[in-house]
């Protein structure tokens, strides 16, 4: 550990990882592309350069989606490979306007590539046109769903305008579908992605001069492209790998779990001039009224009673027409692995990874991450030639197809499951490494979060004299005295590795403010998805010195350095227990387990015998370490028990109706797939009021969690 962290401490480098980051983004590259493939290969030569052994591409043919008009083998848009898709207001007095599914360049460098660009798209929609009145729905939830539905207003055979935030945009297709909406349509509210205020908020043109080029935020014309696919992996192998061998379902089969319905994103601008054209009831709160300078109103014609129907109210009202001309296409995607070998457990693997393709450029999400990891590879590659050698094996993973639903990291997961099942240490995933400066962000399985604390309080923070960890608990502290630590929900590559392999993982980020002001929540950077998450976005406000990814690369490699280097593997469970019982006490206070007497004693008592065998744990890891000379076959034996203990929380059968989601504490939430829930399968059954299953899924997880205790406190059975 000491020099390879030495080197790290030394080394690192925001210039050079300011210039990885302009070489990744200067071309588009989505998954499945030539463009792509050719990014793979530039990976794949840094990993050798860097002196990483057996460096390696791994290929899977999976189902993608693309734009008609854009070509994935030259990465170009153009008519002669398709006809566009289109978004027309019809307006009463006959006149239609119709919406650009087109951003337009706004510097030299989007001007230049501007062929290069797919039009806005959500991936996996299916093609169709639709036509007809269309509803407002505020963030496109269930509950937004159930409130219009208790305001009378019917959105059966309508046309749905959300703004994206709150939940996952597959959600929100799911939950238009389920209410009988034939269409739904998309924009990035200025509420959350351009907060200019003042007099820059008053017109379409003030707001451009409030926004990117000229500061950080979304302007008018931008749209968030991304995928609506509620799974992880190819849609037509699951269960595994899209090699040549693997059996393929039919696309339009149930299993495969495609959109039910057409979505499109737009832009602000044009989504204004959606609701300036409904003439129906108002909004029912300030929470359904976003940053537009319009009437926020619920229907594009009015409300009414069948009685009181007018012949021609249907001529005096706004309609909307959609057409969306997606196209499904097999392509291959390329993953690209490189390993430092360990010296005494070459067997055991520490795994850092982070997704390669971008929805266009991608300066932020991922490639921040994927030259951040280039650096960190760099260094311990140095390291290594200076006589450096880990313990344990320490492997590098640039996935493809993330953005499309978590496919490159789950295929690959699929194909290498049996050596991953046995040797997977933990993985540790920087899917974007800045898109802000204010704050550390990280997602993680509490049995890290330990480590994770302990390396950030030896990071000096930019510009500051105080810790990265000091920064982290000041201006994010959780409910525990320590800073905050998001559940792992979904949306990145950890999920393959700690939903189907039970292996500890987490994801680092350097993060904006989410809460710049009371009652103000920012879900995601401005431009994310969109043509301006480009390198001078980045450069210019993201992350000016690039000394937030040199930050993110020093706690990403020493975190890595202590898990592949220390005598027994890190992993904490007391912290594991510790939120455990705080998960378990929200759980005990939810109103329908009191409404229908059901008791969660049996669960509650499980923790406490999972904190007893956490701390018993500890006391048989100090031991052995105060052992001299050291024994290497109980080393390893506690070393392989602390990470079987994760591995013991899943559930072979998985949670109900999401067979692939088999971790018992966390997975993303049943209604956002970006939320991490505790005790997802209680949540769910809860959520869908189902009494019995409630009561089974106690069961379960008492059961379950009880296992985890027994692994933990010895014996020959657990």
């Amino acid at each position: 550990v000491g020099l390879g962290s030495a080197v790290v401490e030394r080394e690192a480098d925001a210039n050079r990882i300011r210039e990885q980051l302009k070489r990744l983004t200067r071309d588009t590259h989505l998954a499945g592309t030539n463009a792509n493939r050719d990014l793979a290969e530039y990976v794949l030569d840094q990993f050798r350069a860097f002196g990483l052994e057996e460096v390696k591409l791994h290929s899977y043919d999976v189902l993608l989606s693309y734009p008609s008009n854009f070509d994935p083998d030259t990465s170009t848009t153009d008519s002669a490979h398709g006809q566009q898709s289109e978004v027309l207001l019809m307006l009463p007095n006959g006149t239609s306007v119709a919406a650009s599914v087109e951003e337009p360049p706004l510097d030299a460098f989007e001007a230049a590539k501007a062929r290069q660009v797919p039009d806005a798209f959500n991936a996996y929609s299916p093609a169709g046109s639709v036509e007809g009145e269309y509803v407002y729905a505020n963030y496109g939830r269930d509950q937004d769903f159930e409130e219009l539905k208790a305001l009378g207003v019917d959105v059966r055979d309508k046309i749905v305008l959300a703004r994206y935030g709150q939940i996952f945009r597959g959600d929100k297709t799911k939950a238009a579908a389920s209410h009988g909406a034939i269409g739904l349509l998309i924009f990035s509210d200025p509420s959350m992605y351009a907060r200019v205020g003042g007099d820059a908020a008053k017109d379409m043109k003030s707001m451009q001069l409030g926004t990117f080029p000229h500061s950080w935020w979304l302007p008018p014309g931008g749209v968030q492209r991304g995928s609506l696919f509620m799974r992880d992996g190819d849609p037509l192998t699951p269960g595994y790998p899209a090699v040549k061998e693997a059996y393929r379902i039919e696309e339009d089969s149930d299993e495969a779990g495609l959109p039910a319905i057409v979505t499109q994103p737009i832009s602000y601008a044009d989504a204004a001039k959606m609701l300036a054209a409904m003439r129906g009831p108002v909004v029912p709160s300030d929470a359904w009224v976003g940053g537009l300078n319009v009437e926020y109103r619920l229907t594009s014609a009015p409300v009414r009673v069948a009685e009181e129907k007018d012949e021609k109210e249907e001529e005096r009202s706004a309609r909307m027409r959609v057409v969306v001309r997606n196209k499904m296409a097999t392509r291959s995607i390329v993953d690209v692995s490189g390993v430092i070998r360990g010296v005494e457990e070459p067997d055991r693997m520490v795994i850092l990874g982070n997704h390669r393709d971008a929805w266009t450029f991608g300066a932020v999400d991922p490639n921040s991450g994927t030259a951040t990891m280039l650096e960190v590879a760099r260094l311990l590659g140095l390291a290594k030639q200076r006589g450096w050698r880990p313990r344990r094996s320490i492997v590098f993973l640039s996935h493809d197809a993330e953005e499309y639903g978590i496919i490159g990291s789950t295929e690959w997961t699929q194909e290498f499951r049996a050596s991953l099942s046995s040797g997977a240490v933990a993985y540790l995933n920087v899917d974007i490494a800045v898109q802000g400066s204010h704050v550390p962000r990280v997602s993680s399985t509490p049995n890290l979060s330990p480590l994770i604390f302990e390396v950030a309080k030896s990071i000096s923070a930019p510009g500051l004299t105080k810790s990265l960890y000091d920064v982290w608990l000041e201006r994010l502290p959780g409910d525990d005295g320590l800073p905050w630590v998001r559940k792992v929900g979904g949306g990145s590559d950890y999920m393959p590795f700690l939903q189907t392999l039970g292996v500890p993982s987490c994801d680092l980020r350097y993060d904006y403010d989410r809460f710049p002001e009371p009652n103000v929540t920012i879900s995601s950077y401005p431009t994310y998805h969109s043509v301006h998450d480009q390198f001078n976005w980045m450069a210019s406000f993201g992350d000016p010195g690039f000394k937030y990814h040199a930050v993110i690369a020093e706690l990403w490699a020493k975190v890595a350095l202590e898990l592949a280097g220390r005598d027994v593997v890190p992993l904490v469970y007391g912290r594991y227990a510790e939120r455990l019982s705080k998960y378990a006490e929200s759980l005990a206070q939810r109103s329908f387990l009191a409404e229908h007497q059901i008791d969660p004693a049996m669960l509650t008592a499980a923790i406490k015998s999972f904190s007893d065998g956490a701390h018993s744990f500890s006391k048989q890891v100090a031991a052995v370490l105060a052992e001299r000379p050291l024994s290497d076959l109980r080393v390893r034996q506690l070393s392989d028990r602390a990470m079987q203990a994760e591995r013991a929380l899943l559930a072979p059968e998985g949670l109900p109706g999401r067979p692939f989601l088999k971790h018992i504490v966390y997975a993303p939430s049943l209604h956002d797939s970006y939320a991490g829930d505790a005790f997802a399968g209680i949540n769910d059954a809860i959520f869908v009021k189902d009494v019995e299953l409630v009561k089974r899924q106690i069961s379960v997880a008492t059961l379950i969690v009880l296992r985890a205790a027994r692994l933990l406190k010895g014996g020959v059975f657990y």
